[in-house]
């Protein structure tokens, strides 16, 4: 994507009362199955900032999963890594980042 052309604009995030982030673009968000293949995501890492607060005061944290070929996951969050797994299935991404759900 070429930033300096005006046509082209990056979504924006902003956060909507107390606990909702929303996303806008001047794109079209919405995709259909048939626009995932393995090859999209395999090799590819995606770079995340969460707030994992619980609280009114935020605790901004990086965050990223790598997509192997092999169908496992390397995700990398704070000071921690953990190995898990992906699967695409009929246009459907399922990701086990290894995470747990803390």
């Amino acid at each position: 994507m070429n930033l300096s052309t005006p046509q082209q604009t990056l979504p924006s995030l902003f956060q909507w009362g107390d606990d909702d982030l929303n996303i806008w673009s001047t794109n079209d968000l919405e995709v259909t199955g048939a626009d995932f293949t393995r090859e999209k995501f395999e090799g590819k890492t995606w770079h995340f900032i969460i707030d994992d607060s619980q609280t009114q005061t935020p605790d901004p944290m990086l965050f990223e999963i790598t997509f192997n070929a092999n169908g496992s996951t390397s995700t990398i969050y704070g000071n921690s890594e953990e190995t898990g797994t992906w699967d695409l299935s009929d246009g459907n991404l399922t990701i086990d980042d290894g995470a747990g759900d803390d």
